[in-house]
């Protein structure tokens, strides 16, 4: 019986090193899974203190420049030694948000609120990382645009030709001056006379 289980573990020990061994799996490292490559060189830090858009509406604004050994712990915030309230006349950097001194149930508080104390919760430093894939992340105001422009290419050629195919029935968007159509198309089959 020894036997037996030595001889299956040893061809379980030896399908298992084939499978890692034939393994092609791809990886955005360049290189395959069982080589050893040569660690690349950490990004740096971005320390250029110039605002950066933010691409939602309520998200925490990054942190654009170096927090090395800056110490954040419950005796201690060496961020509010600029961003707090009695700080930023003299440091001239930007005030925490109000929301930072409200409690959970919306109470301002004289100081920060302990939920709000540990900054890096949220903000966070930016470096020079090229991305490893595609960003296809578009905020609001770009999307907003495309939307507008895209009503306008479909409110002039309403206008141009009166009407519109969408799938295989002529369609109309209701166009009232002053109002926006907001997307919305109100079916009218002029080829059946049904108006």
């Amino acid at each position: 019986m020894k036997k037996i289980i030595f001889y299956l573990a040893f061809c379980l020990m030896g399908t298992s090193f084939v499978a890692v061994a034939g393994d092609t799996t791809a990886t955005l490292r360049g290189n395959a899974i069982t080589d050893d490559a040569y660690p690349e060189r950490m990004p740096t830090i971005e320390n250029d203190d110039v605002k950066r858009a933010r691409n939602y509406p309520m998200q925490p604004p990054t942190i654009p420049h170096k927090i090395d050994n800056y110490q954040v712990n419950i005796n201690v915030n060496k961020c509010l030694s600029c961003h707090s309230r009695r700080q930023t006349e003299e440091s001239q950097a930007p005030m925490v948000s109000v929301t930072h001194y409200m409690d959970r149930d919306g109470n301002f508080l004289a100081d920060v609120s302990p939920r709000r104390y540990f900054c890096n919760q949220c903000h966070v430093p930016q470096t020079t990382a090229k991305p490893l894939i595609k960003n296809t992340f578009e905020d609001v105001s770009a999307s907003l645009r495309k939307d507008k422009e895209k009503h306008r290419r479909e409110t002039a050629s309403v206008r141009k030709n009166k009407t519109i195919l969408v799938g295989d029935e002529p369609t109309q968007p209701l166009l009232q001056p002053g109002f926006p159509d907001h997307g919305r198309i109100h079916r009218r089959y002029h080829f059946l006379g049904w108006i």
